[in-house]
């Protein structure tokens, strides 16, 4: 069994974490209980407002997509910065005064 991690603390990021995969069957999950604990018409209700509040929150959405994606782009760009080899400080070697 899958144990998904989920941060209520994170707000709309709570289960920013899961891979797709696991998304997935963690809402396969969700409308599996949700058919259990309802009458059929109560699902289909849940269902209709589950699309009708995805259009009235079109904005938002695409606001908290678009936050997402640019923290994942700077924790990229943090994990490759991570990688670099370090510097040591300069040597100072003396020269022979010829250049080339």
């Amino acid at each position: 069994m899958t144990q998904f991690n989920i941060d209520p603390a994170k707000g709309p990021d709570a289960a920013a974490g899961l891979a797709d995969e696991e998304f997935g069957q963690l809402l396969q999950i969700l409308f599996w209980e949700l058919a259990l604990r309802t009458s059929r018409e109560q699902f289909e209700q849940q269902i209709r407002q589950i699309a009708i509040s995805r259009v009235e929150a079109e904005d938002d959405i695409e606001t908290a997509k678009e936050a997402r994606e640019l923290q994942q782009f700077i924790s990229a760009v943090m994990s490759d910065i991570e990688q670099l080899p370090e510097v040591g400080e300069a040597r100072s070697e003396p020269t022979t005064g010829l250049y080339l």
